[in-house]
């Protein structure tokens, strides 16, 4: 699989506020092995394969956010020579020995891949080290190409790996499982198409309103923002009484978190109940529940 970008509205030169990139954002505490901000700091390594319609110059820029919520940039160029080929380019990234990494679930790192540059961030000098807000035009000098020139212009890239050390070493393919156990960290959807989903048992807080237990399959990076998807009907969560049963599109909240141990408050879900009453709760079909704990 491979991740693409596809121009379709030309403009033939970015106007000099424009950029465009896509990114990977990092938690800073899965690069405290890194060391930086320290004197045994190590280097890392970025490598990737890219293709373009577009042949030119990209650049590719670096982020650190420290302790203190300064952040440092590092960029580097690549060029494409031939219009759409894959090929695997590989960056070398210095060591930090003057600032850390903040060191918890929040950004501390991440990976910028530029395809359009406007000149207020193009025209400068590159980064040749680490340097702490540095002027905007240089943080993606040397930057050319402008995937916008031309509809149907393609820029795509896969494997993207970034490792300790000076070598490029081969792609880590991981399983699905492992690959899903991730994911979940950063987002949870409950909903089954066309049928119900069950979402979990629920108590009456007052005549309308339900606290609902969650049991995630795993912990989430932080206390989630939810979003809900409702059906052609308008609501999203079917809140059953023994064998009755009230539909509703009530807003849901985050009332506690405890990594992947949630309390769902929802308010005005349904009518006529008594506090204390239990009920199990299902997100109706073609409906949505999204838990969101994306960098």
């Amino acid at each position: 699989s491979s991740h693409k970008l596809t121009c379709t509205t030309a403009e033939t030169t970015p106007a000099a506020t424009v950029h465009m990139y896509t990114l990977q954002n990092i938690e800073g505490k899965d690069l405290q092995s890194a060391g930086f901000g320290t004197s045994s700091a190590k280097t890392l390594t970025c490598s990737f394969w890219v293709k373009s319609s577009l042949t030119g110059t990209y650049a590719v820029v670096f982020k650190q956010i420290t302790s203190a919520a300064a952040v440092y940039y590092y960029g580097d160029n690549y060029t494409i020579g031939t219009a759409n080929t894959w090929q695997k380019v590989t960056i070398a990234i210095p060591k930090n020995t003057v600032a850390n990494i903040v060191n918890d679930a929040s950004i501390g790192f991440s990976c910028d891949f530029i395809v359009v540059s406007g000149t207020n961030y193009s025209s400068g000098t590159k980064l040749s080290s680490w340097t702490v807000s540095p002027a905007t035009n240089s943080i993606e000098a040397g930057h050319t190409a402008n995937l916008g020139a031309t509809v149907g212009n393609t820029w795509q890239i896969t494997g993207v790996q970034l490792e300790l050390g000076s070598v490029a070493t081969d792609f880590e393919h991981r399983s699905f499982a492992e690959e899903l156990v991730a994911c979940q960290r950063y987002c949870h959807v409950v909903q089954n198409g066309g049928t119900e989903a069950h979402l979990g048992v629920g108590a009456q807080y007052n005549t309308t309103a339900v606290n609902i237990a969650l049991h995630l399959p795993n912990s989430l990076r932080v206390s989630p923002t939810v979003e809900r998807i409702l059906d052609g009907s308008s609501n999203w969560i079917q809140i059953y009484v023994g064998g009755a049963s009230q539909s509703s599109n009530s807003v849901p909240q985050v009332a506690d978190f405890n990594g992947n141990t949630i309390r769902l408050y929802c308010p005005s879900s349904i009518t006529n109940r008594t506090a204390g009453e239990a009920s199990w709760c299902h997100v109706k079909p073609n409906a949505k529940l999204i838990l969101s704990a994306e960098l």
